[in-house]
C-alpha cells in the first residue's frame, strides 16, 4: 500500500510541475472552492458556486432566493434578455455584466445588465436605440413622476437619469447612463 501511494503521490506531483495548464487548473478549482467557503460561512448563503471558466458567481439564500452575476464572454452583447423579454442593445456594446435574481422556486424577478460602449455613440443615441428596443417588445414609457409625460425626453440626457417602461402587467424596466461610455438597463417582475 505504502508503494501505490508513493507511486500516486509522484504522479501528482509530476503532473503538477510537468504541465502548467493542469496546475493552474487545479489552483483554480481550489480558488473557486476556498472562496465559496468563505463566502457561505460570512454571509450565512447556503449555496454558492463561483465558476471562473465563465466568470460567474451564483448564490442562494435559505429560502431559495437567489443571485448570480455574469461578465467576460459569458455576457451576451447583442441582447438584453430578462423576465421573458429580448430586448436588442446598441451597436458598439464592448463588455458587460448581468446579474440575475430568482425567488425561492428558481423563477427570475430581475435582472440588471451593465454595459461599456465604444464611444461611437451620443448618450442621446444609446436612450434613443434603447428606447426603440423597448417600445419594439411592447413596453411603453412611463415617468413615476409626471403622469402628463408621454414619451421620454433625449433632448439633454444627463448622466444617473432614469428613463421607465412597463407592460402594465407587473413587468419593468428602466435605463441609465452613469457616463458617456457605460449605460445600465434592468427589469423586474412582480
Amino acid at each position: 500500500m505504502k508503494k501505490v501511494n508513493f507511486v500516486v503521490a509522484i504522479l501528482l506531483v509530476l503532473m503538477l510541475t510537468a504541465c502548467g495548464s493542469t496546475k493552474e487548473k487545479l489552483q483554480e478549482k481550489s480558488a473557486e472552492k476556498i472562496a465559496e467557503e468563505i463566502l457561505e460561512q460570512s454571509t450565512g448563503a447556503q449555496d454558492v458556486d463561483i465558476d471562473l471558466d465563465n466568470n460567474s458567481i451564483a448564490i442562494k439564500d435559505e429560502n431559495g432566493e437567489g443571485m448570480a452575476i455574469e461578465n467576460g464572454d459569458k455576457v451576451d452583447l447583442k441582447t438584453f434578455s430578462a423576465v421573458g423579454y429580448q430586448i436588442s442593445l446598441p451597436d458598439g456594446v464592448v463588455s458587460g455584466e448581468v446579474s440575475r435574481f430568482t425567488d425561492e422556486n428558481g423563477e427570475e424577478t430581475g435582472v440588471t445588465g451593465t454595459y461599456m460602449i465604444d464611444g461611437s455613440k451620443s448618450l442621446k443615441e444609446i436612450f434613443q436605440e434603447l428606447d426603440k428596443a423597448l417600445t419594439d417588445q411592447g413596453l411603453t414609457f412611463t415617468d413615476p413622476f409626471d403622469e402628463t409625460a408621454k414619451e421620454p425626453d433625449f433632448s439633454d440626457p444627463q448622466a444617473g437619469q432614469y428613463f421607465y417602461y412597463t407592460n402594465g402587467e407587473g413587468v419593468n424596466f428602466f435605463i441609465t447612463s452613469f457616463s458617456e461610455n457605460m449605460f445600465t438597463i434592468s427589469g423586474t417582475k412582480e
